[in-house]
């Protein structure tokens, strides 16, 4: 179809843009070709080059450079020519004049030369911390002094809201060898292998002063529950008990500031200064109750434990304690005297090593000689002849005590001739003991619930903080060795703070027609149980009221305005002086990581004093002022029920025809309790209830003592009438 009104060019018109615009960018491409190409310009150059010749002027420049190298004729500049005055001139010039005077503001820099870098070339094993032995727990209970609820706010939410701050708690105690640790580090882990001992310098004291580099840091404790306190199964649940509230936890300590090698220096300062309180750690203060005394001096009879069990653990450690004794004997025989020339070595002459380890000096530490490098002479030789008779009377001791209670618990033991003992001496060091005692506590323990407890030693670790082998770096890394766990206690019930005992019934007769029985009632109050009895009968609750001594309280709102001034105001008279720490002469304990330091009033003063005013009571204590209740209503959660007869034991079937009774209760649970009422004082419980009760009622009262020798008794007329209203409640009765 025709277009109409449009003309050719109009039609055509952007053919023709596009071919101009072709044609003008085909002339462009043809100039670069056609005419002169594009020019570079190289250095300083003054006219450019095509690039193809880009190279050319590099390369003449090298040549001429080239060939200066290659010069034989050097020329030096000529030396000026200076007079006297003109080299003065110059020399005053460039330094200046004379320096001024400075004054020295302290010690100046010192350049100190780390060589820890250096890695040992020997390779090491952990040594082997030996398991505690001889296991034992005991439940403790008693008044807890109103200071310590004070001071302490961890141990306040485990204590009572209002006093008197009863506690029941139990102390766990073991046996640690510090000589078999000494023993394990000395031996060579593998013999002819590629391992060696850990060197002697790591972890032994350079000077014998006993402050060994290797210290006991923690002893751990672990619970395992038998009963509840309810009387169903603890399901033998296992929980790693804490620290004690309120008191320093060393093993914590270390584990969170020791984390390079020079940390470890100032710890054992501290741990060689409160070495016996991280050992044999130190009971709350009390201020009513028995005296605290350690788990292996507690009476156990075949009625508190299981009496098979007690025999065998003192069997097995009585021939332990002989082979001890045997292969002492043997060491004693061929151990030098102490003025032998063999027994000594280097040390004394060396710098003691830092504890930290790995800094400055020479061995496996420090890339110098290795074990295999020196002499057998200059190895550990051990103890000396003396030093290991320290060791025997403390051993022979104990084998006399185990084949005493072997005996009297009807086991015959063979008589071991144990040869002359030697005179006490002064406790030994650590490494040089192989009877440690070690202890801790748990005051987490529930009353009326029963468990079994087992312990382990934890220690320094020798090769924290040192410059290993690349393949025993995780052995220098770890700051601690934890040894095995021990075997586990006797189990160990903690007494309830509230019992009863059903001691007479009666069923329904002619002349009684209701069922009858009396129950005395025991609750722990203020240091002692008190004990009520009461009658019943069907649907009546166990309630009763004890008559109490004349007993006072702290003044408590006084007290949390200062408690160091009121334990500050108590007689201090007839306080015997602080034991001497085993590892440090002279002096008491010292301060460092134990709450209230090595001043006058540290905890070890602190305890004597209140022993001091326990053994007084007459004398009053100003911290109890506060009258406290003359009576105590007591209720124990269950209801008496019936009486009924109970079968006869088949030994008294033949001949005695004596009736017996049994109470039927229903305790708080809503269960079902019956008592045999004929055997219920036979038991050891009521026994160990009735004694302290009988304590209690003495509570106060002053006791005289024995006089000392060339000191005459007072007559009965001399002697002070007792007061009628007699004061405190500290005294133990």
């Amino acid at each position: 179809m025709k277009l109409k009104g449009i003309n050719p060019f109009e039609q055509h018109a952007e053919k023709i843009v596009v071919g101009v615009a072709a044609a003008a960018a085909l002339g462009i491409v043809a100039l670069q070709f056609l005419h002169q190409p594009n020019m570079v310009t190289v250095g300083k150059a003054a006219q450019p080059v095509k690039p193809a010749e880009a190279f050319v002027p590099v390369e003449a420049a090298a040549e001429i450079l080239q060939g200066k190298l290659n010069a034989e004729v050097v020329s030096f500049p000529e030396v000026p020519k200076l007079t006297l005055v003109d080299r003065l001139a110059g020399g005053f010039a460039a330094s200046g004049g004379p320096k001024p005077r400075s004054i020295a503001m302290g010690n100046p820099p010192s350049l100190t030369i780390d060589a820890s870098t250096q890695v040992a070339s020997d390779t090491f094993a952990i040594p082997a911390i030996p398991a505690a032995e001889g296991v034992v727990a005991a439940a403790f209970q008693s008044t807890i002094s109103p200071i310590e609820q004070v001071r302490n706010a961890e141990l306040a939410a485990l204590l009572p809201a209002q006093q008197p701050f009863d506690k029941a708690s139990v102390s766990v105690e073991g046996t640690f060898n510090g000589l078999g640790l000494r023993e394990a580090l000395a031996a060579d882990p593998d013999g002819p292998g590629p391992l060696s001992p850990v060197p002697t310098s790591w972890w032994r004291d350079p000077l014998d002063r006993g402050n060994d580099l290797l210290q006991v840091i923690g002893v751990e404790l672990e619970r395992q529950t038998v009963t509840n306190a309810d009387g169903t199964s603890g399901g033998n649940k296992t929980v790693i008990v804490g620290a004690m509230p309120g008191r320093p936890d060393v093993l914590k300590m270390w584990r969170d500031s020791v984390v390079g090698a020079g940390d470890v220096g100032p710890m054992l300062e501290q741990i060689w200064s409160t070495a016996e309180l991280i050992q044999r750690p130190d009971y709350y203060q009390a201020i009513a109750g028995p005296e605290w005394i350690p788990p292996s001096e507690v009476e156990v009879t075949a009625e508190d434990s299981d009496a098979e069990r007690v025999v065998e653990l003192k069997e097995r450690r009585l021939g332990k304690v002989r082979a001890d004794l045997v292969a002492l004997d043997a060491q004693i025989l061929a151990a030098p005297a102490a003025n032998d020339p063999r027994d000594r070595d280097d040390r004394a002459e060396r710098p003691p090593p830092p504890p930290g380890g790995g800094r400055g000096g020479r061995g496996p530490s420090g890339g110098g000689e290795t074990r295999r490098d020196r002499p057998d002479a200059e190895r550990e030789k051990g103890p000396s002849k003396p030093v290991l008779e320290r060791r025997r009377p403390t051993l022979v001791k104990e084998m006399d005590r185990l084949v005493k209670e072997l005996r009297e618990l009807g086991v015959a033991v063979e008589e071991v001739a144990t040869g002359a003992t030697a005179p006490a001496a002064p406790r030994l060091a650590l490494l040089d003991n192989p009877e440690v005692k070690v202890w801790g506590h748990d005051v987490t323990a529930e009353r009326g619930a029963t468990y079994q407890y087992r312990l382990r030693v934890l220690t320094n670790n020798p090769l924290f903080g040192r410059s290993l082998q690349p393949a025993q770096a995780a052995l220098a890394a770890q700051n601690t060795l934890a040894g095995p766990w021990s075997a586990w206690s006797a189990p160990v019930t903690v007494l309830p703070a509230e019992y009863y005992f059903v001691t007479s019934a009666e069923s329904r007769n002619d002349i009684t027609p209701r069922p009858r029985a009396t129950a005395e009632l025991f609750v722990y109050y203020y240091g002692f149980y008190r004990k009520a009895s009461v009658s019943l009968e069907p649907g009546d609750k166990l309630m009763a009221t004890a008559k109490l001594p004349e007993l006072k309280f702290a003044d408590m709102d006084l007290l949390k305005l200062d408690p160091d001034a009121a334990e500050l105001a108590r007689p201090t008279a007839a306080a015997p002086e602080a034991p001497a720490s085993p590892n440090r002469e002279g002096g008491g304990r010292r301060g460092g990581l134990a709450p209230g330091g090595g001043g006058p009033d540290g905890p070890a003063l602190r305890r004597d004093r209140d022993e001091a005013l326990a053994a007084q009571p007459s004398s009053g204590d100003p911290l109890l002022t506060i009258g406290a209740p003359k009576e105590r209503q007591m209720v124990v959660d269950a209801t008496f029920l019936d009486v009924a007869q109970a079968p006869a034991p088949p030994s008294e079937i033949a001949g005695d025809v004596r009736n017996r009774y049994f109470a039927v209760l229903r305790d708080g649970a809503g269960r079902l309790v019956t008592r045999v009422a004929d055997a219920e004082r036979t038991q050891g419980m009521y026994r160990q209830f009735d004694a302290s009760a009988k304590a209690g009622l003495t509570q106060g009262v002053p006791v005289l003592k024995a006089a000392a020798p060339g000191q005459t008794l007072p007559t009965r007329r001399d002697r002070p009438k007792a007061p009628d209203a007699p004061s405190g409640g500290g005294g133990g009765g």
